[in-house]
């Protein structure tokens, strides 16, 4: 969620504030199911930071409008969907020390300005484009 910048990448809540006198809570929410899709089970850009409306509660969200989520991930984040539909059928190990140590080091290193750029995103803990108005 670090590399989302704290923020849901749909509405633009950020993480804390307040809404009808509650704290914002973001999930992370994997793209690709993170158990049929190994290869990207441990991939930052199989992520995506979302409140709860817009991960599971909401009629836009990932889980109940799978449809208009896919649509506005294509539309919103086209690098980011042009690479989980490119990897997910990448082969992993994951019964193997090397690639699980692999997998570890990667994730304790802050994104590359490659990754950044993938999610839309000029810098570290910046806030993403958004553009909720494009609703199919």
């Amino acid at each position: 969620m670090l590399a989302n910048g704290n923020v849901c990448a749909v509405t633009g809540a950020i993480r804390g504030d307040q809404n009808n006198g509650k704290p914002i809570i973001l999930d992370s929410h994997h793209l690709e199911n993170r158990s049929t899709c190994q290869s990207l089970r441990f991939d930052m850009l199989n992520g995506i930071a979302l409140s709860k409306s817009a991960h599971k509660f909401g009629k836009n969200s990932a889980h109940k409008g799978t449809i208009w989520f896919a649509e506005w991930l294509r539309v919103n984040r086209p690098k980011q969907y042009a690479y989980v539909l490119q990897h997910r059928d990448d082969e992993i190990n994951l019964e193997d020390r090397d690639t699980l140590y692999a997998i570890e080091k990667k994730l304790s290193l802050p994104p590359t300005q490659e990754e950044l750029d993938i999610l839309g995103m000029l810098k570290p803990f910046s806030e993403p484009k958004l553009d909720t108005d494009k609703q199919p």
